[in-house]
């Protein structure tokens, strides 16, 4: 049983000291890719409207570990495809499907179940095995790694030089901070009472970074410091990752609640209650100042002042697991989620209406990625890593 009141500052294990390798002297870390995109909002720009996605290629099986279910989000830039696997291995692929290489971490129990961050020659990603590791984009060769924990099911945030991850204990869990050239630990929080598979969210102007664990605890943490700000309790637990907009954090509990909460303090401005656990976490369009969450088999539109409900449609089993991903386009914003029997669908943003909807042939319990008009998804077990090209 995970005991709540146990938030003491982390042993000094071997997870203290990062292992070294020869490190690259030109380290720049401005993001080319993150998870989620820019404070967590789960919105892509595309250069073209889009009606419908052609299947270009397919590579299968992809997650043929433990969990087979999809995790890691693809990861694309100008230089390639970068996708874990709950196999344990990590890959790049080239625009025409090509494998370039593939770096292997560990057994498929502790795979990669976290979307890697890109900056102009590094890929950081961390694994169930509790290390996060900083790999060359061109060749995959090991610049320097870090034993965090004994478990990381987060994806890292990266951030003027900073990486920032949730990580895990047998029993317990933590945030830290490490320096993104050397993999050298900043800070590392005090525990927070239960395991951390939050995805953490930095506000910048107050300083805070922001994270939920599973016994329901969300947080706020001093950037500079690691040091606690303030707490905020749910009653189910936390896995989703923050979103950010203007100066609230929106984030989903098992408890069937989304909450607003002001992230320099913590204030409760408002909870919408839905009949599931909220297992995804939530996209914003500050534009047209509105929520999009995928719950009770639904995906539904809100206000974000108020949490009021704009629209909703019926999609299926795939809505509870799958975050959506809103793209702006030339002719006006469109979001894409999981639907019906292992479908893609694309909705109207304003209205709700269902514009089209492609079958993935697979499940997918990530969410797509988009870059240079074509979309990506990693799908479960054999269904593999997917390439569509968006027709406009």
């Amino acid at each position: 049983m995970i005991n709540l009141n146990n938030r003491q500052q982390p042993t000094m294990m071997p997870w203290t000291l990062p292992v070294r390798f020869a490190l690259d002297k030109d380290h720049s870390t401005a993001p080319t890719f993150e998870y989620r995109g820019e404070n967590r909002q789960g919105i892509v720009m595309s250069s073209v409207s889009i009606s419908k996605l052609t299947e270009q290629w397919r590579i299968a099986p992809l997650n043929i570990g433990v969990h087979v279910a999809t995790k890691s989000v693809p990861a694309v830039d100008e230089s390639g495809i970068y996708v874990g696997s709950d196999s344990g291995w990590f890959f790049k692929f080239d625009e025409q499907g090509q494998k370039q290489w593939s770096y292997f971490a560990s057994t498929s129990n502790k795979g990669f179940h976290a979307t890697a961050a890109l900056d102009q020659k590094f890929v950081y990603v961390a694994a169930y095995n509790g290390i996060l590791y900083c790999l060359r984009k061109n060749d995959g060769a090991l610049v320097w790694t870090h034993q965090v924990a004994d478990y990381i099911g987060s994806s890292v945030l990266l951030r003027d030089n900073f990486i920032y991850v949730g990580a895990e204990t047998e029993s317990n869990g933590f945030v830290a901070k490490l320096d993104a050239s050397t993999g050298e630990l900043m800070w590392r929080t005090a525990f927070t009472g239960a395991p951390v598979h939050s995805s953490p969210m930095v506000d910048d102007r107050s300083g805070t970074v922001i994270v939920g664990n599973i016994s329901g605890r969300i947080q706020g943490f001093d950037i500079k410091t690691g040091k606690e700000k303030w707490e905020f309790a749910a009653q189910g637990a936390v896995k989703t990752t923050p979103s950010f907009s203007s100066n609230i954090a929106y984030i989903g509990s098992h408890d069937g609640n989304v909450y607003a909460l002001e992230a320099a303090s913590g204030k409760l401005f408002w909870k919408m209650k839905f009949a599931d656990k909220v297992f995804t976490s939530i996209s914003i369009d500050d534009g047209l100042n509105l929520g999009i969450v995928t719950v009770d088999k639904k995906i539904i539109a809100f206000d974000l002042k108020n949490g009021e409900t704009k629209w909703f449609q019926s999609g299926g089993e795939g809505m509870n697991v799958s975050s959506s991903l809103i793209v702006k386009t030339p002719k006006g914003d469109l979001v894409l989620a999981a639907c019906k029997e292992s479908s893609l669908c694309a909705y109207d943003i304003k209205k709700g209406k269902e514009l089209f909807s492609v079958p993935m042939k697979g499940v997918l319990s990530s969410m797509p990625s988009i870059f240079n008009d074509f979309l990506y998804v990693s799908l479960d077990e054999q269904s593999g890593l997917v390439k569509y090209k968006i027709i406009p």
